[in-house]
């Protein structure tokens, strides 16, 4: 079971075995950072960047080194990865919380693949790719 814990000077992500109950690895994330979402294999995590330089880190859970940085231009807020683990998805907000889009990215490169502009003040509380991706 992999598990993402948000502090108010820290972030982790951890790694447990189910029929123990047992710990095995707790990555620490960079600060800043928050734990969003797990690729379906639990091995990578994507983190988002709030602040003055808004990012996505795509995360190795086993030890925590980047696979890909994603420069978003506004706030990342839900994020989720396809059932394959291929894409993620991403709702971006401006500073003000006006103006959002729903973006996709090639999860291997950072790369944008898609991009749906949301019609002004919509709200995204969750993203989920259904089950046919």
């Amino acid at each position: 079971v992999v598990t993402g814990t948000q502090g108010a000077q820290a972030s982790a992500v951890e790694l447990w075995h189910a029929p123990t109950g047992e710990r095995v690895r707790k990555v620490d994330l960079p600060a800043g950072f928050v734990p969003s979402a797990f690729d379906p294999q639990a091995s990578r995590v994507a983190v988002a960047r709030e602040g003055d330089y808004p990012s996505v880190e795509i995360l190795s859970v086993d030890d925590g080194s980047s696979i890909v940085t994603i420069a978003a231009r506004v706030r990342p807020t839900s994020l989720a990865f396809n059932r394959s683990g291929e894409w993620l998805a991403g709702c971006v907000r401006d500073e003000i919380g006006k103006d959002a889009a729903i973006v996709a990215w090639d999860a291997a490169t950072g790369d944008e693949v898609s991009r749906v502009d949301l019609p002004s003040g919509a709200e995204i509380f969750r993203l989920h790719f259904d089950s046919q991706d």
